[in-house]
C-alpha cells in the first residue's frame, strides 16, 4: 500500500514522528510546517488535517511520546509485576536503551518540558504524565515492601526519588553524552537499590 493511501491513524503516526525529528533538532520555534510535510512526502494541507496549527503538532507530539513511554513501562509491570526489585532494574535498562538510541525520545522531551512553563496543554500533558509515573512506582515500592525485598521506606518519597533520579538520568545524558550517563546512572542506580532493597 502506498504511502498516498495510509488509514487516517497510520498517516497522523507519520506525521508526529516526522515532525518529533523537526522539533528535536531545531527546536519549537525553527521548526517549520513546511519542512515537516516535505520531509512526510505531504502537503501542507495534509498536516493541517491532523493539526491545526504548529502548536497543536508539538502538544499532540508530547501527548505520544508520554503515551509510547507509558505503554512501554505497562509492558514492564505485566512482564516483572511480581518481581518488583527487577522491575526496577528492568525500567531502568529501558531507559538506558531509550538513551542510547539514535532517536531518543528524551531530547525532544527537554523541549517540552522547556515550553510547559509557558503552555497550559503542554503542562496538562506533564503534569499527567508525572503523576501516573509517579503512582507506578509508588505501587511497585508498596510490592517491594509486602514481598520484602525492600526495606522499610516511604513508597510515596521513594517514587519520587526514582522519577528525580530518571530525570536527572535524562539531563545529564543530554549534557554529556551516553558513554559516560550510563555509567555514572548505572552507579547512581545501583546505589539506590543497595539503599531501598534487603
Amino acid at each position: 500500500m502506498g504511502s498516498k493511501h495510509l488509514p487516517e491513524a497510520e498517516r497522523r503516526e507519520q506525521i508526529l514522528k516526522t515532525a518529533r525529528h523537526f522539533f528535536e533538532a531545531k527546536g519549537y520555534h525553527e521548526t517549520r510546517i513546511d519542512d515537516i510535510a516535505a520531509a512526510a512526502k505531504l502537503s501542507k494541507g495534509s498536516i493541517y488535517r491532523f493539526f491545526d496549527s504548529k502548536s497543536a503538532l508539538f502538544v499532540a507530539l508530547a501527548d505520544y511520546l508520554t503515551s509510547e513511554f507509558e505503554k512501554e513501562v505497562d509492558n514492564l509491570i505485566e512482564d516483572y509485576g511480581n518481581q518488583p526489585k527487577k522491575l526496577i532494574i528492568a525500567i531502568y535498562e529501558a531507559l538506558f536503551t531509550l538513551l542510547g538510541g539514535k532517536n531518543s525520545p528524551f531530547r525532544v522531551a527537554v523541549r517540552f518540558a522547556l515550553a510547559a512553563g509557558e503552555d497550559k496543554e503542554l503542562r496538562r500533558i506533564g503534569e499527567r504524565f508525572y503523576k501516573r509515573w509517579i503512582e507506578k512506582i509508588e505501587t511497585i515500592t508498596k510490592a517491594g515492601l509486602e514481598k520484602a525485598e525492600f526495606v522499610n521506606v516511604g513508597p510515596r518519597a521513594t517514587a519520587l526519588i526514582f522519577v528525580l533520579l530518571l530525570d536527572g538520568i535524562i539531563l545529564h545524558e543530554l549534557v554529556r553524552g551516553r558513554d559516560p550517563v550510563i555509567e555514572d546512572a548505572s552507579i547512581a542506580i545501583e546505589q539506590l537499590l543497595r539503599l531501598i532493597c534487603k
